[in-house]
């Protein structure tokens, strides 16, 4: 009889059962390189919504005899002067604060809006944006192509904090 010969080496099926699973796991990896970038960019836009949205809440704060000024948009529309140079009253003020947060906004996020509300005893300042990596439906009434998400960040303020510093 013959003595058995040990085989030596990986057959092809291994190989490729190998090949695959590797394959799988970098795929997971890119997968999930992806899904961290768009986070990243998500928590990005976030941040710079709260800080526009504090910005405005100190500047509110800093002048709070304006008060109904700052969600009056009627009169920030109008506005075609500047607070940098030359001395405002305290409306004048509001309104100049309010036009240089609503470029600030629109400069920082993208699709950026910003909205000023008083609301019983609170005031809602509302920055929203569109991200960029969005998934795109169109509507069904009319068909055009709608953004289907939309982000943004709302802060309360009490009005009695204002008033009584």
């Amino acid at each position: 009889m013959k003595p058995k010969q040990s085989i030596k080496g990986f057959t092809l099926i291994e190989v490729l059962v190998a090949t695959l699973i590797m394959a799988i796991g970098l795929l997971g990896l890119a997968s999930l390189q992806s899904l961290s970038l768009k986070q990243n960019n998500h928590a990005y836009y976030r941040s710079i919504a709260v800080m526009l949205a504090e910005q405005m809440a100190n500047n509110i704060r800093a002048n709070p005899s304006a008060l109904s000024t700052y969600s009056d948009t009627a009169v920030i529309d109008d506005l075609n002067f500047s607070c940098i140079n030359q001395l405002c009253s305290p409306n004048q003020m509001a309104a100049y604060d309010v036009k240089a947060w609503a470029k600030s906004i629109i400069n920082a996020l993208p699709v950026g809006e910003g909205a000023i509300e008083r609301n019983g005893e609170f005031i809602e300042i509302l920055v929203s944006w569109n991200e960029s990596n969005v998934n795109r439906v169109v509507s069904s009434s009319d068909g055009s192509i709608q953004d289907s998400l939309k982000k943004s960040h709302k802060l309360l303020v009490k009005l009695e904090e204002l008033l009584n510093p």
